[in-house]
């Protein structure tokens, strides 16, 4: 049941992204969360930690946001309709601070865990719509397994505006 409401989040936002954070290396889920980022042909935004998890150069990589990402993941994490976040405490390095007003217009799914990094967001003023506390590499493949057969709307408006922002705001200028 929460697989499928994390599955219909999917499918009615226009502007989703998938935040991996270190977790998935701790469950050993990195090939789920690739392909899962597939299956639902979402942007994925990483923490530092994780940033490895995709190339630079995937279609679906945003790369990392947050005070140690680029400007355009932070555009792209800040103006999300849909925040799954699977593996990342999202810590203030990642949510900038004061954490209220991380992702301001997303609704946020947050699976980590430890159920602490999830119930911190009800004293930092930010609503956490679904906490999912359980291990990454178990829910990323309950979401793969759902998520087969089922149609997703293609984001194509929403990854063209992420990598309009990648090419204008790059991490470093061409002439360097």
């Amino acid at each position: 049941e929460t697989v499928q409401t994390c599955l219909e989040a999917v499918k009615k936002a226009s502007r989703p992204v998938l935040i991996y954070g270190w977790g998935v290396h701790l469950a050993n889920a990195e090939a789920e969360a690739r392909e899962l980022a597939r299956l639902l042909n979402v942007p994925v935004a990483m923490t530092w930690a994780a940033l490895d998890l995709l190339p630079y150069d995937d279609p679906l990589a945003i790369g990392g946001f947050g005070t140690h990402g680029v400007r355009y993941a932070n555009f792209a994490v800040q103006n999300a309709d849909l925040i799954i976040s699977v593996g990342s405490r999202l810590d203030t390095k990642a949510t900038g601070s004061p954490p209220s007003t991380f992702a301001r217009e997303a609704k946020i799914i947050m699976l980590d865990i430890d159920p602490a990094e999830i119930k911190k967001f009800e004293r930092l003023g930010r609503t956490v719509d679904l906490g999912i506390n359980v291990d990454a590499r178990i829910f990323l493949r309950a979401m793969i397994r759902h998520a087969r057969g089922q149609r997703f709307p293609s984001f194509a408006a929403w990854t063209q505006r992420i990598r309009d922002w990648k090419s204008r705001y790059p991490a470093c200028l061409p002439e360097y």
